[in-house]
């Protein structure tokens, strides 16, 4: 990238727009980040979030509510630069998810 152009990030840039597939919505906008989930069946906490410089970071969250109250753990599964490297991950892990509940 050219280093006097502007990242995805900092033109305010909705990636559902161009980038993502129709199955991702940005839920979230900040000036930290914008966070894009994927409807789904398998893992309603599957998140894309989209940071300055263009980084994109993968993450579920997983839940326990067995102590009384809600607990959760960030599972991160990968860090990436490129916003369809960082799609085809969330990916994989939704064909895993599925794949072993068969």
């Amino acid at each position: 990238m050219n280093s006097t152009s502007k990242s995805l990030f900092s033109q305010s840039i909705d990636l559902c727009d161009d980038y993502l597939s129709f199955d991702y919505e940005r839920s979230f906008r900040s000036n930290m980040f914008d966070k894009y989930t994927r409807n789904n069946n398998f893992d309603p906490n599957l998140s894309i979030y989209h940071y300055g410089g263009d980084k994109f970071v993968v993450q579920s969250m997983d839940y326990d509510d067995s102590k009384g109250c809600l607990i959760g753990t960030s599972v991160h599964l990968g860090t990436f630069y490129d916003i369809l490297e960082a799609q085809d991950c969330a990916e994989d892990y939704l064909k895993d998810l599925v794949m072993s509940q068969v």
